[in-house]
């Protein structure tokens, strides 16, 4: 899920909500470093300020692919991000 706001939000809503979907696929109990999006966001995020909400966070590499998907389509989010 992510929560975000950008610069024309004033006078707006003061944000707006996205979600996405990612797999991660495993071989046995391990990850395989594989990772599929299965639904985009549906708006871009370019230079908004962005909380991306993941509900388990063990290796951080669907949050290293999605900074890196969103990067690659021109879609940087303003601010800092952590894997």
């Amino acid at each position: 899920m992510l929560l975000s706001s950008g610069p024309g939000a004033r006078g707006e809503a003061p944000g707006s909500i996205g979600f996405c979907r990612c797999l991660e696929l495993c071989t046995g109990q391990s990850s395989s470093g594989v990772v599929r999006l299965t639904k985009d966001l549906d708006d871009s995020i370019e230079g908004a300020h962005v909380l991306l909400i993941e509900d388990i966070v063990d290796t951080g590499i669907t949050l290293r692919y999605l900074i890196d998907h969103w990067s690659a389509a021109g879609q940087v989010p303003s601010g800092r991000g952590t894997a």
